[in-house]
């Protein structure tokens, strides 16, 4: 998370979609940068509303404003399949060696997901609390052009993010009926995707 005090601008660093390469590019320019823990890191809006605003609002009380950015569900989670596969989290609970993307998903979508396969959510990292604004700069993580043109009219720099933080790519195949059950599971989260795509 990046807190821009003069441009009432908060950036909340959803995981997978390339936040710490905007954190690299743009940490020496923001008045506040969390990068540890994870979850403070990538507090949702929900976690901001409720526990870091009330207390900057006994600085400033300020209506902030929420940049984010939203990656296609399935592509997501591949992203956190392949991130576990990482050789520095071989043994852990949350390791994904030796298990398929098939056997993730397959994990990911019952009524009792292992360790491994727990990864949050997206839909539940952009709803802020109830009767407070919601994020209102919501970015497609493949319309990289418009996250950059935003942002460098917003905080008058030049944005270059460096290619860091990214995987080996996986063989991520799934059986039709894993997808289909995907697709049910996170039709409503495909749906905010899709619309979000579609914005100017």
């Amino acid at each position: 998370m990046m807190i821009f005090w003069r441009q009432r601008l908060v950036i909340l660093s959803n995981t997978k979609t390339g936040s710490t390469a905007l954190m690299a590019a743009l940490g020496g320019k923001a008045d506040v940068v969390f990068r540890n823990p994870p979850g403070l890191k990538h507090s949702h809006l929900y976690r901001f509303q409720k526990f870091i605003q009330p207390g900057l609002d006994r600085v400033e009380a300020i209506d902030w404003e929420f940049f984010s950015v939203m990656r296609e569900p399935l592509d997501w989670l591949g992203s956190w399949y392949r991130y576990r596969q990482r050789r520095f989290i071989e043994g852990r609970q949350t390791s994904t060696t030796d298990i398929t993307f098939e056997e993730f998903m397959r994990d990911h979508l019952s009524d009792t997901p292992s360790e491994f396969s727990t990864v949050g959510n997206q839909t539940a990292f952009l709803t802020p609390m109830e009767n407070t604004d919601p994020v209102q700069h919501v970015f497609a993580f493949d319309q990289q052009d418009k996250i950059k043109n935003f942002l460098e009219k917003r905080l008058k720099t030049t944005v270059n993010p460096p290619r860091i933080n990214v995987s080996e790519p996986r063989d991520l195949t799934l059986s039709d009926a894993t997808r289909a059950l995907f697709m049910q599971r996170y039709a409503d989260e495909i749906a905010l995707y899709a619309a979000i795509r579609r914005r100017p």
